[in-house]
């Protein structure tokens, strides 16, 4: 099946009743057409003397052998398909009347299209434009022969008049729709499978004439007609086999395609059931189209009820067109395993969709609960922008185990319910509301630009919270005590801005206990904690407090490592470790990127001439910065003077892929400079994100990091060859090229085959200290995967 073909989406049925009338016009006359010449056939036996009738019926046995083995003359399964019994017809030469030779061979071709499609319309077509064809082809073959041609010329000029019938016939049926996309157009039709068929059965019906001129009367002295007759039948045995041996090959596209589908279909449909359902049938059974439709199957086509949803009732309906190469009882059978497979990965979703929703709600006002709210939060903070803030709410009811004692838990419920459902219709659509306790509810106000913006959001939910309820014709009132914990950057430990809102909240309820206002709403504001990161990461530079691990970069092939990577890290005392990405970004806003990188490359390549003197062939050490610090007013001139310091030891500078978007002159000159120097230029992390093919030429470089992204999913073939092309690049440009994220000896098993010959990732090293490194060293020396 062509990949090209339209999703299952982009397909309907609007067009079944014009579709109808066109295979009415071209079916009726084509039939009747192949009628009318097998009657006069039929009549012409009479005439047929008794030695012949062995003949015919090897004939019609032969036909009818070798219908199933045909060739497809277009890239969409549905497009028409040949038949190579037409080659049989060359010992009708033999014989002064045409019409019973094909008359014969058009029967035994009707029979067997029937027996391999069970289908009596589809059958009849085919074999209506088989009858067709067959007349031109004898006729050609007859006038050229009597007028003294070489059989080389005039069989493939048969076959060639063949094949332009079927053609000319077919194309106008499809209203010429043999594009790819189904309109007008030839996109689809294969002029190297047309070139094949052609040289396949002409050159079949040049060795059945050799064999029955040249070779059979050397073995078998029986009578002319019989020696044809026999050499038929040895022939159609031979592409009987062939045939099916082709089916056995389909079989085992089927299965396979089962056996992907059933382990697949339960897991892999983020883009939606149906659409993974029609690209399983596509590998599995070829047709010209697959769609999921409301209808059940009709004309040319098979299906079975399938069932993606709740209250769902569909159909996965595949069609082939008239002339193509009809279906089998192993294409129902495997669309039909299919469509079931498809029906219980739909139950399963329901029931995993149900049982999550169970585990990630609270029962009573139907709110995300405490883990969902945690998961929640930890996606706020991570996939937010660097610059953008959030806030956590942490709201208590006031005085909510008195209301209680004194009423009963039904009117305490009531009043739970009332708050969750005002928190829920007064938050945006991008908040999240949660319960995460007795009567605490919490609130994470998202894409915020302002403290003030948060403030003013979480008064408003207040407000439209703390309305009187009536209750057993007994008004009350919410008060609620709010704190609210504000975070203008990421933050390394998203958590803590739940305690800061709870501490915040506390100190309301505390307030109130000391004689603060009792009867209305509090919010209190949590201090402001960027400040406090930034004061811990500018100090932290200050005095050159950052530490390094050093990951691995191994050459596969050899099993050995060649080079580490740099990276920093930093643990403070009292918050803890401070991730990678929230340091850089500090640094970055605070204008101390500079001297951060310095300080890392200072330290790296003091390490990297350590490591060397241990283990001479690790003479390489990477460090990431982005590519507006390779001027010499950032850190250039810095990193030529370590080149020129430790002249044994190659350093490498990262660039990362998404700071190469903006590239002048200017930058490309000093990578060169750089280069000249004996720096090595890396593009790292391409393939992640929106990457283009723009930043492999952008700036002059050695070495091409292709991002963990693009092995993720290495069972795909698409990815592999996405990995094998860039690496295909790579080779054609002197390009060296490392793939990162490699974590199993499954995904560098696959990598190899696909010609990579560099890596890094866990399977050879987490990274690790300069200590730890040196143990490694010490122990198993440059052996890139140790136990």
């Amino acid at each position: 099946m062509s990949d090209s073909l339209p999703g299952w989406s982009e397909i309907r049925s609007d067009s079944a009743p014009a579709e109808r009338l066109v295979r009415r016009a071209f079916f009726w006359p084509v039939v009747s057409v192949a009628v009318l010449i097998l009657v006069a056939g039929v009549f012409s036996f009479s005439r047929v003397s008794s030695v012949d009738v062995f003949y015919f019926v090897a004939l019609f046995v032969s036909s009818a052998l070798v219908a199933d083995f045909r060739f497809q003359i277009g890239r969409l399964a549905g497009l028409p398909s040949v038949s190579t019994s037409i080659a049989l017809l060359v010992t009708a030469e033999l014989h002064n009347e045409l019409f019973p030779s094909v008359a014969a061979w058009a029967l035994g071709f009707f029979v067997g299209a029937l027996f391999n499609s069970r289908r009596l319309v589809a059958a009849a077509y085919a074999s209506g434009i088989a009858t067709i064809g067959a007349v031109i082809w004898c006729l050609v073959v007859r006038e050229f022969d009597k007028l003294g041609f070489s059989p080389v010329l005039y069989l493939y000029l048969a076959t060639f008049a063949y094949l332009l019938l079927v053609l000319v016939l077919e194309f106008a049926r499809a209203k010429g729709r043999w594009s790819a996309r189904r309109d007008f157009g030839l996109s689809s039709l294969s002029p190297r499978r047309l070139l094949v068929i052609l040289l396949v059965v002409g050159t079949m019906a040049l060795a059945i004439h050799f064999s029955y001129t040249t070779l059979i009367p050397t073995v078998l002295q029986e009578a002319q007609t019989h020696r044809a007759a026999v050499l038929l039948l040895a022939i159609a045995a031979v592409l009987f086999m062939l045939a099916r041996f082709q089916q056995l090959r389909d079989l085992q596209r089927r299965l396979k395609g089962l056996t992907d589908a059933a382990l697949g279909l339960p897991w892999k449909h983020e883009h939606g059931l149906g659409e993974i359902l029609i690209e399983w049938a596509r590998q599995t059974i070829m047709s010209d189209r697959l769609e999921i439709a409301a209808e059940p199957p009709g004309f040319a086509q098979i299906g079975y009820p399938v069932r993606l949803a709740p209250g769902d009732s569909s159909y996965i309906v595949a069609t082939r067109e008239l002339n193509g190469i009809p279906f089998n009882r192993e294409d129902e059978r495997a669309l039909e395993a299919l469509a079931h497979l498809a029906t219980e990965a739909a139950k399963v979703t329901e029931d995993m969709a149900g049982l999550l929703l169970r585990a990630n709600s609270d029962s009573l006002t139907g709110l995300p609960n405490y883990n969902a709210f945690r998961a929640a939060l930890i996606k706020a903070n991570d996939n937010r922008a660097y610059a953008a803030a959030i806030a956590v709410l942490f709201i208590d009811i006031d005085r909510f185990k008195q209301l209680n004692d004194r009423r009963g838990h039904h009117v305490g419920d009531v009043m739970l319910t009332t708050v969750a459902d005002r928190l829920r219709d007064s938050a945006r659509p991008h908040d999240v509301v949660a319960r995460v306790g007795g009567d605490e509810f919490v609130v994470i106000l998202t894409e915020l630009h302002s403290l003030e913006e948060g403030k003013e959001l979480a008064e408003s939910l207040i407000r439209s919270t703390e309305a009187p309820l009536v209750v057993e014709e007994t008004e009350l009132r919410p008060v609620l005590s709010v704190g609210l914990a504000y975070s203008a950057h990421r933050e390394t430990d998203a958590n803590q801005l739940v305690v800061d809102a709870d501490r915040s909240m506390l100190a309301v309820k505390k307030s109130r206990r000391e004689g603060g206002p009792a009867a209305e709403s509090t919010i209190n504001i949590s201090p402001h904690r960027s400040a406090r990161i930034n004061d811990i990461v500018a100090d932290a530079i200050g005095k050159d407090e950052l530490t390094l691990v050093y990951q691995p970069i191994v050459n596969m092939l050899e099993n050995r490592i060649w080079a580490f990577e740099a990276l920093v890290r930093y643990t403070d005392p009292e918050l803890g470790a401070i991730s990678p990405g929230a340091l850089v970004e500090r640094a970055k806003s605070l204008g101390l990127m500079d001297v951060l990188t310095r300080q890392v490359m200072a330290k790296a390549m003091t390490a990297a001439r350590a490591i060397q003197l241990i283990e001479p062939s690790i003479a390489t050490m990477t460090v990431n910065l982005e590519v507006g610090q390779i001027t010499d007013d950032h850190v250039g001139l810095f990193a030529k003077d370590l080149a020129r310091r430790y002249p044994s030891v190659s350093l490498c500078l990262e660039l990362n892929e998404r700071s190469l978007r903006y590239v002048t002159d200017d930058l490309r000159r000093q990578s060169q400079e750089l280069r000249d120097a004996g720096i090595l230029i890396a593009l790292d992390d391409y393939g992640s994100e929106n990457s283009s093919v723009g930043s492999l030429v952008r700036i002059p470089m050695d070495i091409i990091k292709l991002d963990r992204s693009l092995i993720d999913d290495l069972d795909d073939y698409r990815q592999r060859e996405v990995v094998k092309a860039l690496q295909g690049f790579s080779d054609s440009t002197d390009y060296l090229t490392i793939v990162e994220g490699i974590e199993s000896a499954e995904a560098a098993e696959i990598l190899v085959s696909v010609g990579v010959r560099n890596a890094q990732g866990y399977f050879y090293g987490k990274p690790e200290t300069y200590e730890q490194v040196v143990k490694r060293i010490a122990q198993y020396g440059a052996t890139a995967q140790v136990p």
